[in-house]
This record gives structure tokens, C-alpha cells and sequence, in this order.
């Protein structure tokens, strides 16, 4: 990684130049500029990574208005990346290299995250995403192929909806605590609420599940901790009070 820009007193370079893989018909050693935006409150535990992608054509100025703001309101390091034919540096407007456009981002997300484990700055590895515009969203879309962990998202906010002229607002955030069994027990160690696992979870922390887990439950809360339990090693069941063909969780 070579640092072209860096403030002083930040944690992390403003602007890096990387190298990645060679193209077909391409001369090795090819670089990618990445620009990178960190919320202004400073970078803690819960900080994610997002690739912000601009649309094809464009360069990284496409989506910096929206870098700031999105580090700022969500607590993200955003990195926008001038893939493979930004700014039609290609000379070719066909665009049939989205393989290696993904490949250029991920490969940002890659270095970002391991100059922050290299300068011993923590951040939250579990919150990482992927948005882009138009064209953008296309190579967010591959991005989310290569790499299974990284989420994909689409992001209004309340100020651009007002813009478009909308006046009222209703906003459904679900359920932010774990309804309770009132059952004798459900207090004890190593019995967890089921919105509270998954938050804990998401923070980074890792709840001590044991060898096996029960969860309680058929709705689509209970098939996610279902799925994090496995992902943290517990051999996991399901304890549901009806017939598998009534659970009220989705399908998928």
C-alpha cells in the first residue's frame, strides 16, 4: 500500500494507491487508487467497513458526498475505490470485467482492514457492507457473490426522502427486546433472549453457547440465532411448540 494523502492526527490514510491482479491483455503491476472517508468521532470497536461503489464510468468524486455522511450517521470507515475502468480509463465503454471491478474492491476492503490490524486499531469485523450506485450496485451485487460475509444494503435517509417532497415518515425498526417465556429458569447463566444474542453478536462479542443449543422458538428470530449458533460452533436444535409445516418463519 502506498500512502498519497494522510491528515495528521487521523488513524487512517485519506487516499492509498494498491496494487491488483493483471487484467486479460493487461500489463502487470496494475494500481487502483481507494479513498477512504472515517466518521468524524473516531473509529471504536463497533466502526464497520462499507465499499461504497460509484457508477461505471465515474470516479470515487461520484459517491464522496455520500461517504461522509454514511460514515458519520452509521459509524462506518467507507471505501470507494476507482475499480478497473473508472473513469473509461479502458478506453472500452463494453464494461465486460465485473469480475475484476469486484475483485479491485474487495481487494480495498482487504488492504483498509489490514492496515488496521496492522496499526493495532480496533473496529468491528462483523459489520461489513457493500452499496453502490446504478452501475455500482451491479459490482456491490458481485461483491456479495465473493464474499458471502459481506452484506449488501440500500440506504435512504430521512433528508434525501424529504427532498423528494415526502412529508411523513413511519419508521418500523422492529423489535428491540427479547420477549420473555415466564418460565421458571429463563434467568439463569447461558440462557439468552433471542433479539439480545443476535445484538451481541453483531457488536463482535461471542455469547458462551456450549457444546448444544435449544432454541426456543419458530419465527424468523428463532431461525436466526438458529443459524449465528451454528456459525459459532453449537451443535443447534429448534424446540417449537406445533408441527414443523406450522412455523410462522420464512421458507428460506
Amino acid at each position: 500500500m502506498k500512502i498519497l494523502k494522510h491528515v495528521d492526527g487521523a488513524a487512517l490514510p485519506e487516499v492509498v494507491q494498491i496494487e491488483v491482479q493483471t487484467v486479460p491483455g493487461g500489463c502487470a503491476g496494475r494500481t487502483v487508487e481507494i479513498h477512504i472517508e472515517s466518521p468524524f468521532a473516531g473509529i471504536n470497536d463497533n466502526t464497520g467497513l462499507m465499499l461504497v461503489s460509484h457508477n461505471w464510468g465515474g470516479t470515487w468524486e461520484m459517491c464522496w458526498d455520500w461517504c461522509r455522511v454514511l460514515a458519520n450517521k452509521f459509524n462506518l470507515i467507507c471505501i470507494d475505490t476507482n475499480y478497473y475502468q473508472s473513469g473509461w480509463q479502458a478506453g472500452d465503454p463494453t464494461y465486460d470485467h465485473g469480475l475484476y471491478q469486484a475483485m479491485d474492491c474487495l481487494r480495498a476492503l482487504y488492504e483498509v482492514g489490514k492496515y488496521l490490524a496492522d496499526n493495532n486499531i480496533k473496529y468491528n469485523p462483523h459489520r461489513i457492507y457493500a452499496a453502490g450506485a446504478s452501475g455500482g450496485g451491479n459490482i456491490s451485487q458481485m461483491v456479495n457473490k465473493l464474499a458471502p460475509h459481506t452484506f449488501g444494503c440500500i440506504i435512504v435517509t430521512i433528508e434525501k426522502l424529504r427532498e423528494q417532497g415526502y412529508k411523513g415518515f413511519y419508521v418500523a425498526i422492529g423489535a428491540q427486546k427479547s420477549s420473555k417465556l415466564n418460565v421458571p429458569g429463563e434467568d439463569l447463566q447461558g440462557v439468552f433472549g433471542g433479539v439480545d444474542f443476535l445484538r451481541e453478536v453483531n457488536l463482535g462479542n461471542k455469547p458462551a453457547l456450549g457444546k448444544k443449543c435449544a432454541v426456543i422458538g419458530g419465527g424468523n428470530v428463532a431461525m436466526d440465532v438458529c443459524r449465528t449458533a451454528v456459525r459459532l460452533g453449537a451443535e443447534t436444535y429448534v424446540v417449537y411448540r406445533r408441527s414443523e409445516a406450522e412455523m410462522p418463519a420464512d421458507k428460506e
